[in-house]
């Protein structure tokens, strides 16, 4: 092969097979238009590399290369799995901010006769053709297109700052939903994502994200005064460091409105099932299931630091300190007219509404049928309380 891609490059194993792959290749390509695969080998290639594509099957553009197994950087992941048609295997990407694609490629060798394995490829590719950086209102509808809002931001391509993007019809991400899953939209404060993104009352089923090792973990990983509303996240799988949660892992001068999560989340410090972090107003907004983290743990919002109404959470909220139903924590904001139900559990400052409040109102707010309890510094509505604060025609 004449062109060799980089280390990042997305991998599919041909590992456990018996003999060689032989691939039909231009003629280019040496060896009257064939290569060998020797085992203990896998291949790398990039179909969206325009500039160097050589055609292997119909309606796939690729170029590929040799990589040792035992050489694989440690932010790719490859995971094996059994096909109908012999043997599958996916492979995603674990690194945050990963930008390069596709996200996922799946091949799977349909026939072993010894001779010649003939393979079939299913991609997953990132579909940025809605895109114009003249527009300003966008609507996409597939999983591939809703990739290509991660990769847009994440590149630094466009932060859609008074733009708007639109869903018009739900999305399954269960394609993402081996190895790390999926890339979240927004992976810092120079790649955040600024615009307004509406859900237009439809979902988005199985979201699977496992970056133990990253901060920003969500849908979207960072959301600098941007807005996500009319969003519902259905049988959600997070897992992540700092700043975790379904709609948002971090929102700074931005806000939440009219969006719902079901499903598990589990982080380390800031970690909410809507939003783990938010310096803004949350809004008509409900969880169920189970939220689970170190610090600041909030079955709505890890660290809140503005308004939160009309919103309720179902199910468990466990985590080792600063814990609430609701929120870990409120600085300079409020609670109204929210409730939590389930269990509420951790070690220190522990709250069926908020584990801690600073200078903080929470009012018409409710604790039904939950069990709430803690070692040190637990309450029934909230754990601890600083500053001035009030609390006002509320039932624990």
């Amino acid at each position: 092969m004449k062109k060799k891609l980089p280390l990042y490059a997305f991998i599919a194993s041909a590992l456990l097979l018996t003999g060689c792959l032989d691939f039909d290749f231009c003629d280019s390509c040496g060896d009257g238009g064939k290569d060998n695969f020797p085992i203990g080998y896998v291949v790398a290639f990039n179909p969206n590399d325009d500039s160097s594509t050589t055609s292997i099957v119909p309606d796939l553009t690729a170029t590929w290369v040799l990589m040792n197994a035992n050489t694989l950087p440690d932010w790719l992941s490859v995971s094996p799995h059994d096909g109908e048609a012999g043997y599958e295997v996916q492979i995603s990407v674990t690194k945050a901010n990963t930008t390069d694609k596709p996200l996922i490629h799946i091949l799977t060798f349909v026939s072993f006769n010894g001779e010649k394995q003939i393979i079939k490829v299913i991609h997953e590719e990132l579909d940025t053709s809605w895109y114009s950086n003249r527009g300003r209102h966008f609507s996409i509808g597939t999983r591939n297109e809703l990739a290509g809002l991660a990769y847009l931001v994440n590149k630094g391509t466009d932060n859609f700052r008074r733009k708007t993007i639109s869903l018009k019809n739900s999305i399954d991400l269960s394609p993402w939903n081996t190895g790390k899953g999926w890339i979240p939209i927004g992976s810092a404060n120079n790649r955040s994502f600024v615009g307004t993104f509406d859900g237009r009352g439809h979902t988005i089923t199985s979201l699977v994200i496992n970056y133990d090792d990253f901060d920003y973990t969500g849908l979207f990983g960072y959301v600098y005064e941007g807005m996500i509303k009319n969003t519902g996240l259905v049988d959600v799988e997070i897992v992540g460091s700092g700043n975790t949660g379904g709609i948002a892992g971090y929102v700074w001068r931005g806000g939440i409105a009219n969006c719902s999560v079901t499903g598990m989340i589990k982080g380390g410090g800031m970690v909410g099932g809507i939003a783990g972090f938010v310096n803004g107003n949350v809004a008509n907004c409900n969880t169920i299931g189970v939220v689970n983290g170190r610090m600041f743990v909030g079955g709505i919002v890890g660290w809140a630091g503005g308004d939160i109404t009309d919103c309720y959470t179902i199910g468990t909220v466990d985590g080792g300190s600063h814990v609430g139903g609701l929120a870990g924590s409120i600085t300079l904001g409020s609670a109204t007219l929210c409730y939590a139900e389930g269990t509420i559990k951790g070690n220190d400052v522990v709250g069926g509404i908020a584990g801690t409040i600073h200078n903080s109102k929470i009012a018409n707010c409710s604790v039904l049928n939950a069990t709430v309890t803690g070692l040190t510094n637990f309450g029934r509505l909230v754990g601890t309380k600083t500053g001035t604060n009030v609390l006002d025609n509320n039932e624990d």
